[in-house]
């Protein structure tokens, strides 16, 4: 939710990718992709954003504790990163 530097990221997504093999995961037994490059991902995420009000996701404890600790109005991909994890666990269950 924080705006990063592209190739910082790049980065990051490599470092990450080399961390996840250090620790022992087998990428013959289990799919290593980036998420960001499945396009069904943003399509679920939109469709069930599309489902969900806005009253729903200020409710939710995540935008309440991160917005207080910022100390200010927060932003949007904060206030809807929870239909993304939605999207996370329906797509890829």
């Amino acid at each position: 939710t924080m705006p990063k530097e592209p190739a910082v990221l790049r980065q990051n997504i490599l470092d990450t990718t080399a961390a996840i093999l250090a620790c022992g995961i087998d990428p013959k037994k289990c799919f290593l992709f980036r998420q960001s490059l499945v396009p069904e991902h943003a399509e679920l995420a939109w469709i069930l954003g599309c489902l969900t009000n806005v009253p729903r996701l200020l409710r939710l404890p995540q935008w309440k504790m991160k917005r207080a600790s910022q100390n200010s109005e927060g932003t949007v991909g904060l206030l809807t990163y929870p239909v993304l994890q939605a999207a996370d666990i329906l797509l890829y269950k």
